[in-house]
């Protein structure tokens, strides 16, 4: 149950008509752009046991993309990109299942070094690759939407940047979130391992590419 259902209500999942479950969902109700909190509390129906925790909803202050690396190598595995989102406080948010993102691969005019190309990403559903992603994330891309979750593949060396921004009307103010990304040839040597020369002699390298697991 919920002190405040207003706040945050509480579904259980299970059987229909059966009222007791060992796991429920807990969705966020207040429309208030304010910090609530409400009282989550489950009971154990042989032993009268109460467990307890509490939910807090707030706004959104600020959000930021995270990610494993920077770096993807053209035609492999692809990336995972999430978005971490913060209150005014700077605390974490535990979830934002159900949050409409706007996620778009934008030209950077900072890209020094590296060949800006917006067309070297690209945004992968999770419907195209053998990747699991919460089934809430599954739902979103079945009507069209992005979550807070995304695939990326690099399909041309170069840099590219990533924006994500939320599509609430009520987050209109929040600042995208954006990551630079570059996209490298996976190059090899060969041989790959140490080699100890006498003086006046010499070997030969090879340059060789893997791309999609195959060495060409």
């Amino acid at each position: 149950s919920s002190t405040r259902p207003e706040v945050a209500s509480i579904e259980p999942l299970g059987p229909a008509g059966v009222r007791c479950s060992q796991r429920a969902l807990v969705q966020a109700r207040s429309s208030q752009p304010t910090r609530l909190t409400t009282i989550i509390s489950a009971e154990d129906t042989l032993t009268g046991q109460v467990i307890r925790c509490d939910a807090i909803v707030d706004l959104i202050h600020d959000i930021q993309v995270v990610s494993t690396t920077r770096e993807l190598y053209l035609e492999d595995s692809p990336l995972e990109l999430k978005i971490h989102a913060l209150d005014s406080e700077g605390n974490t948010f535990s979830t934002l299942a159900g949050l409409v993102f706007d996620w778009t691969v934008v030209k950077d005019p900072e890209a020094d070094g590296f060949s800006d190309s917006p067309n070297a990403l690209r945004i992968l559903k999770f419907l195209e690759s053998t990747y699991i992603p919460p089934s809430y994330i599954l739902e979103m891309e079945k009507v069209a939407k992005q979550g807070d979750t995304i695939l990326v593949s690099g399909i041309k060396t170069g840099s590219s940047k990533l924006k994500a921004r939320l599509q609430e009307s009520i987050y209109k103010d929040v600042q995208p979130a954006e990551v630079r990304l570059l996209i490298l040839e996976n190059i090899l040597l060969n041989p790959a391992y140490d080699i100890y020369l006498l003086v006046g002699t010499s070997i030969q390298y090879r340059v060789q590419k893997l791309r999609q697991g195959k060495i060409t």
